[in-house]
């Protein structure tokens, strides 16, 4: 294997004892022998793993020696994702500073932990990918409402990624894998997050879903319940008004309003009624509360229906504009330009 293949590798060898050097080398080539098995008939589920480890490699050679090349190649691309220079730091920072031989004993281990998981998750990619197919409609709808950006256009992902984890730990084959920092001490655990390998099983949920969202082309989820409705307001607005910014508020206690919309120093709570006779005052009355409550310039009720007479007054009287998902693109870009 020659070095420009694992250059990784070699970096990092250099700098530990004769000791470690050689007790990384064993785990590596446990790791090449025990992955290039499993790489074999397994193309598109190593794929998604290489993507869950931001690898970056879309293409799985035929040939046995091809098979050993890439495992190498896997083999040096997670030294690189463990970053040893930033591990190094981040041991001298934390609590459990000591002797540079006891950092390399425990970094040795810490490969040795991550290229297990990632073997792990090889060995049941695809299955996995079965079960996540499975559960697309569900995955998809969540990830639409924990996906956030706020009126500054910055996305929040963490409750998106929080239900990745939740969603891989519950669903998936290998759950028994899934944390590999979980008994390891909090410098770990905070390396690990640094370099994005903390929930490696997330990260392949991520891609699996996110290529079938590709794939799929228009994945709207069929709208049968009051939050699928309201993930299709949001996409609407979302695709039509590319200035503003939504937010979803939370699933209980949300104070009246599901959505929230930022543009050019306006904002507007909406909430979004899905139902199958026409909504009545009280919704009325729920979202001009929920106006004072967040602040917000003006407020909106969304219907894929109609409004009662008695919904049609009320909002005249507290200047809350009734819409439905045919005009409601018309109404946000008029009270936003």
């Amino acid at each position: 294997m020659s070095d420009n293949l694992i250059r990784n590798i070699v970096e990092v060898r250099s700098k530990l004892s004769t000791e470690n050097s050689n007790k990384l080398l064993l785990a590596l080539g446990d790791f090449v022998n025990n992955l290039k098995s499993k790489i074999e008939g397994n193309n598109l589920g190593y794929i998604y793993c290489l993507r869950a480890a931001s690898i970056p490699f879309d293409d799985i050679p035929d040939d046995t020696t091809g098979l050993e090349e890439l495992a190498w190649v896997t083999a040096d691309f997670l030294i690189k994702r463990l970053n040893y220079d930033r591990y190094k730091t981040i041991y001298h920072l934390s609590d459990n500073a000591g002797h540079n031989e006891h950092i390399d004993s425990c970094f040795v281990v810490y490969y040795q932990m991550l290229s297990s998981q990632f073997s792990q998750l090889v060995s049941f990619a695809d299955l996995n990918i079965k079960t996540i197919n499975e559960y697309f409609d569900v995955l998809l709808r969540k990830k639409v409402l924990a996906t956030k950006t706020n009126k500054w256009g910055d996305i929040d992902s963490s409750a998106w990624d929080s239900l990745l984890h939740e969603f891989a730990y519950d669903k998936l084959m290998g759950a028994s894998f899934m944390s590999f920092t979980d008994d390891m001490p909090d410098y770990i655990k905070s390396h690990a997050k640094s370099c994005d390998i903390d929930n490696l099983y997330g990260r392949f949920v991520a891609a699996v879903l996110d290529e079938e969202i590709k794939q799929r082309g228009d994945c709207s989820p069929l709208i049968t319940t009051g939050e699928d409705f309201e993930i299709h307001i949001k996409r609407l607005i979302e695709a039509n008004v590319p200035f503003a910014t939504v937010e979803t508020t939370p699933r209980t206690g949300d104070d009246g309003a599901d959505l929230l919309v930022y543009g050019n120093g306006y904002s507007i709570a909406i909430q979004a009624k899905y139902y199958s006779s026409p909504v009545g005052n009280s919704a009325v009355q729920e979202i001009y509360s929920a106006k004072a409550i967040y602040q917000t310039n003006f407020a909106v009720v969304v219907t894929n229906i109609s409004y009662t007479k008695a919904a049609q007054e009320a909002a005249e009287t507290l200047k809350v504009i009734l819409a439905t998902e045919g005009n409601i693109i018309e109404i946000i870009k008029y009270l936003l330009e």
